[in-house]
């Protein structure tokens, strides 16, 4: 690669092989990238829940079906998840995201019917045991590579990018005053990327070109080569804007250009 959905997929992944020399160093230099933004997204993420009560977490979010009860038990369970893998990362012992789809979905189910306060302590709770498995794996491991459910290799450093986008996608579907404009600048690009990166691992993807604004009249470029039989569709418009279609928020309000159908991500 050149510089919409309600409730995620579960993947099951499992170690297949693991990179060496210049290629450890590369991504451990990009989890730890991945760290620093996501510190300041936990920020975000604790000040938005803290300002909540019992009747705003019961009160709807914007993923339909769900309250912000529901997204916020996801939060948690998700930053489990991610704490899963790089345990599997680590280890080479097999430790799956969630146990089941089924097993997802219920315990969302089940979280969502708290108090406000459990589930402040659950969000605080995983998000730390999060921030421990990233600060304890060492180096070399964050190049381990994952075969997820689609065979799709992704090396651990992923993981701290993907925790990443779950929280700021989620801080906005929680509707509590958060919006994509919100979302730091350098926060924005670093997920538009992260996002077109993970489209290079979906088959038969129509090759895409994003032409991301931003407010000072500059401007970032992200190609997506897919389908070799397709054109090349082009996608203009503002950074906020551009990250709410590609997150599967927005139908492309604020965009110029054709939009195709993308996979969905969370």
């Amino acid at each position: 690669m050149n510089a919409s959905s309600s409730a995620p997929a579960a993947g099951y992944w499992t170690v297949t092989a693991a990179q060496t020399g210049d290629d450890q160093a590369s991504a451990a230099r990009r989890a730890a990238a991945g760290r620093a933004l996501l510190a300041e997204a936990d920020r975000a993420l604790l000040r938005t829940v803290m300002d909540l009560d019992d009747a705003a977490v019961a009160g709807p979010s914007r993923v339909p079906g769900w309250t912000r009860a529901h997204v916020l038990t996801h939060l948690s369970r998700q930053a489990d998840a991610a704490s899963n893998l790089l345990l599997w990362a680590r280890t080479g012992v097999e430790h799956t995201p969630y146990p089941s789809l089924d097993d997802r979905d219920a315990d969302i189910v089940e979280g969502a019917d708290r108090s406000w306060r459990l589930l402040v302590e659950d969000v605080l709770a995983s998000s730390q045991r999060f921030a421990h498995a990233v600060a304890n794996l060492p180096p070399e491991a964050w190049a381990v590579r994952l075969t997820d459910d689609d065979d799709q290799p992704r090396p651990a450093e992923e993981v701290p990018w993907l925790r990443l986008c779950e929280v700021w996608i989620h801080l906005v579907d929680l509707d509590s005053g958060l919006d994509f404009p919100d979302v730091p600048e350098a926060t924005s690009v670093a997920l538009v990327e992260h996002v077109m990166r993970r489209l290079t691992h979906h088959r038969d993807t129509e090759p895409l070109v994003v032409v991301a604004g931003l407010p000072d009249g500059s401007r970032h470029r992200w190609h997506v080569p897919g389908r070799e039989d397709l054109p090349a569709q082009e996608v203009w418009g503002p950074l906020p804007e551009m990250l709410a279609w590609l997150a599967g928020r927005s139908e492309g309000r604020g965009l110029t250009g054709r939009l195709p159908a993308l996979p969905s991500w969370f």
